[in-house]
């Protein structure tokens, strides 16, 4: 969620060093943290004399194909804050932490939309190339039968399917003592997603086949096991930051989410 601190760090460098807010600024300054095809920002009407006292109505914005990190694109991104209300004399002598400026909690909501090109484009980077392969490994070395060898992790993509469901087809090689490939392995999985709560993703009735044969139920405790942080954003928690999960869809072409953002405000 590194994007969520740039996004609003940006927003807040909007604020020249005389206290007004530009539209325009905000979006150069957005812009120069996050590439997008295209990027709006609009600051509801605010009197000046609350502006200098570092408050605003509302912030909105919207844009399309917006690059959250080198590796993440999004094709949809918007966010409608409530009133914000800031420390203008920290924010112009400079903070090391952006949260520490904020006199009330800031509470936005978000809005995503992920192509399925997007994800495997994503998933195809080294980054996230190196975080899946322990996933794979784990799910691999618990196959039955399996020798006591390692596993790599050759190709990995991502198929939307209907009524919030997708497909994972990866490529695996098993690596013998030497390092010398003994054989290759076919992994799909399907599973549905769906909100336990809004900081909780679960798996929903997930099948798993190795080389077309379906697995055991067990194989998928491994899979949920591995997943089980990733699928729960209270890992944000010790940021200071909570993000609330209110939608989740998926179609064959596109994955949505909508999201409840709050920054707290300084002690």
């Amino acid at each position: 969620m590194e994007w969520i601190t740039i996004l609003l760090s940006g927003l807040l460098a909007g604020i020249t060093p005389v206290g007004l807010i530009l539209d325009t600024v905000v979006e150069n300054q957005i812009s120069s943290r996050l590439p997008s095809d295209t990027l709006e920002v609009r600051i509801d009407n605010t009197p000046t004399h609350q502006v200098l006292q570092g408050k605003i109505d509302r912030v909105r914005l919207a844009s399309r194909g917006v690059y959250l990190t080198p590796e993440m694109r999004v094709s949809v991104l918007e966010l409608e804050t409530d009133p914000v209300h800031v420390d203008i004399e920290a924010l112009q002598n400079g903070v090391e932490d952006f949260r520490s400026v904020f006199r009330q909690p800031l509470n936005a909501g978000v809005r995503l939309e992920m192509t399925e090109t997007d994800l495997n484009q994503m998933l195809a980077s080294e980054e996230w190339q190196n975080r899946l392969q322990n996933i794979a490994q784990n799910i691999a070395t618990n196959v039955p039968g399996s020798a006591e060898q390692s596993y790599e992790l050759t190709t990995l993509t991502f198929d939307f399917l209907e009524n919030n469901r997708l497909q994972l087809q990866a490529q695996l090689q098993a690596l013998d003592g030497n390092g010398n490939v003994s054989e290759q392995l076919d992994l799909q999985l399907e599973t549905g997603l769906t909100l336990e709560t809004g900081a909780k993703v679960a798996l929903e009735n997930p099948k798993i086949w190795l080389d077309g044969e379906q697995l055991p139920n067990f194989i998928m405790g491994v899979v949920e096991e591995s997943l089980r942080d990733r699928l729960d954003l209270n890992a944000l928690n010790n940021t200071g930051i909570t993000v609330r999960l209110l939608q989740l869809e998926i179609d064959d072409n596109a994955l949505n989410l909508a999201a409840f953002v709050r920054v707290p405000a300084q002690e």
